[in-house]
């Protein structure tokens, strides 16, 4: 049997963790290409990242216009009383409420 050794070494970085993420293959490859295209690497990308999320605390990203206009569209028509709303934290509560309204027990 043969055994492989991988051996690294970061100059000026003394506490280092691997980080293992499952993303889909031509998610990968499409990042990688974007990366080298602008020289650097795909883990400085992950790296700048991460320490995006750990200094802001919440993550960063923008919605593509579709998204943005279907969570205006569901805005309207909550505020229109087209739809029901609760908030999260009384999920099961504001379900149960839905489940017993005329509208959705209504046998048409």
């Amino acid at each position: 049997m043969t055994r492989y050794y991988l051996l690294r070494y970061t100059v000026g970085m003394k506490d280092i963790s691997i980080v293992t993420a499952k993303v889909p293959t031509d998610l990968k490859d499409e990042a990688q290409e974007i990366a080298e295209a602008l020289g650097v690497s795909l883990s400085s990308i992950i790296k700048n990242a991460l320490q995006e999320f750990v200094k802001e605390k919440k993550i960063s990203y923008e919605l593509t216009p579709e998204a943005a206009s279907a969570i205006a569209e569901a805005r309207a028509e909550y505020e229109r009383g087209e739809t029901i709303g609760f908030p999260a934290e009384e999920a099961v509560e504001g379900l149960r409420r839905l489940l017993e309204t005329e509208e959705f027990n209504d046998e048409d």
